[in-house]
């Protein structure tokens, strides 16, 4: 109550507001939360990664569809950012890419493998590609296709032994599930 009074009075303490968002959040009071990001929408309707905030509390409250809408609106901003600064250091396509990720979650939270997969296919960023391959191989075979899952890890280019180790204990973990 003291933070949201002050807050008041500083309507551009951009952190201390996102603090008490997070912290919303953790208390499960996502309406309050989706109040304050709102605010700042408000206040900086440029501010598009509060696109990404707001999303990840819609998918918190379970508002899937919302959190939906919102991750691939700001996708599209940063693929429109990253086209637009293409020889300028950007971190939009890490930005989109974790957005991606979010979406891949809640398509699990729903069971929608296909989605999930599509989701992990569309991921660009170098330093996610191998994870994303490898979760992809996990769905592949939650959605009941071994021989995909197997066929995805040994298509994987590996290049170092915490990568082979990886590709391994996934591939006998998804053996293990299946039984």
């Amino acid at each position: 109550a003291q933070t949201e009074h002050w807050l008041d009075t500083h309507p551009d303490a951009r952190k201390l507001r996102l603090m008490l968002v997070a912290r919303l959040v953790e208390r499960d009071e996502y309406d309050r939360a989706l109040e304050h990001i709102e605010r700042m929408r408000e206040q900086q309707p440029e501010d598009f990664d509060l696109l990404y905030s707001e999303a990840e509390i819609q998918f918190r409250a379970g508002h899937n569809a919302r959190a939906r809408e919102l991750l691939n609106e700001y996708i599209s901003v940063q693929t429109q950012r990253r086209q637009s600064l293409v020889d300028s250091v950007t971190n939009a396509m890490a930005d989109a890419s974790d957005a991606r990720l979010l979406l891949v979650q809640i398509a699990e939270s729903e069971n929608d493998y296909t989605e999930a997969i599509a989701q992990l296919e569309l991921i660009d960023d170098p330093s996610l590609r191998f994870q994303a391959q490898i979760h992809k191989a996990v769905l592949q075979a939650r959605a009941g296709d071994l021989a995909r899952a197997q066929s995805t890890i040994d298509q994987l280019p590996l290049h170092d032994d915490r990568e082979r180790s990886v590709a391994a204990l996934t591939l006998s973990s998804i053996y293990r599930e299946a039984g």
